[in-house]
């Protein structure tokens, strides 16, 4: 069975360096997973593409929450410091 991806974007400010970044993301629910992409950006400047896969199984988790925890905490863990 084919599932639509669903679209979702955001902004996030980095823990430590305070610079904001924006995203793109995709995902796909699977079960209780979530699968993800999504396109990092600075300054309308792309700066990285990342994916990943997140469990979301508790009453108060919802895909969405799921991508955006997965996509900030990849972003807080990049080193993005020449940009």
């Amino acid at each position: 069975m084919e599932h639509a991806m669903q679209t979702l974007r955001g902004l996030h400010t980095h823990a430590l360096t305070g610079r904001v970044f924006a995203w793109l993301g995709q995902y796909e629910v699977e079960g209780t997973e979530v699968r993800w992409q999504a396109w990092i950006e600075r300054d309308g400047r792309p700066v990285d593409r990342i994916e990943g896969r997140t469990v979301f199984n508790s009453a108060d988790m919802t895909a969405d929450k799921a991508v955006t925890v997965g996509v900030h905490s990849r972003i807080d863990a990049a080193d993005y410091d020449d940009l």
